[in-house]
């Protein structure tokens, strides 16, 4: 699969059906352009991919200026069964979710690569990727009640920009659900602004929640 820049692959699924690319062992995909993924979820219209087992030899890369979006009635299938060199976002690369909910794949991340939340009307986030991502930006101007990021253990390389939550709170770690402490740690910086409530957790415990800005705070 190769998508050149300025190309766009739509994987639009309707009536009932699915739209599924299936990747081989030893396949490789190159996206310099955009791939739109775009269904129904409540009426199982599902457009996705899948990998094969890990170290299978697959790679679908996303370079500089490549984009993958989730459509608003979008699904991206989960594939924490998958090496994380499998899926991997260089350098200038960016997946967008315009869906209200959204799961962080599993993915090597470059730092300077980027996670665009833009869809969150009353559904959380959940994080298949366990260690670290680039930068990520949230951005709801729908939202309309509180939603967690659930960033119990991540770091952002890059910046976090929360740029809108439409006067609703978006926590970034969430309800405290681990057994141990929660830490989440930002490398650029972290800049609220727009019509933005953020908190870090809605509950405290006895286990220590700590967010660790490298960069500036600016809000």
């Amino acid at each position: 699969l190769q998508i050149d820049a300025g190309a766009k692959l739509e994987s639009d699924a309707t009536g009932g059906t699915e739209f599924i690319v299936n990747f081989n062992a030893g396949s490789k995909g190159s996206v310099n352009g955009e791939w739109l993924l775009s269904g129904d979820v409540d009426a199982n219209n599902l457009a996705y991919f899948l990998f094969p087992e890990p170290e299978s030899g697959m790679r679908l890369t996303v370079n500089s200026g490549g984009k993958i979006t989730i459509g608003p009635l979008g699904f991206l299938a989960p594939n924490e069964n998958v090496g994380d060199n499998d899926l991997v976002f260089n350098a200038g690369s960016v997946v967008e979710f315009k869906t209200d909910g959204a799961a962080i794949p599993f993915a090597n991340y470059d730092p300077a690569s980027t996670i665009i939340l833009s869809g969150l009307i009353t559904a959380g986030v959940s994080f298949d990727e366990k260690v670290s991502i680039g930068n990520l930006t949230y951005n709801c101007p729908l939202q309309s009640t509180a939603t967690d990021l659930n960033m119990f253990k991540i770091n952002i390389f890059g910046n976090l920009l929360i740029q809108g939550t439409n006067g609703n709170e978006v926590s970034l770690i969430g309800v405290r659900t681990l057994p141990d402490a929660a830490t989440v740690g930002i490398n650029g910086n972290f800049i609220i602004s727009g019509n933005s409530v953020v908190v870090v957790s809605k509950q405290f415990d006895d286990k220590v929640t700590t967010l660790t800005v490298q960069g500036n705070f600016v809000a």
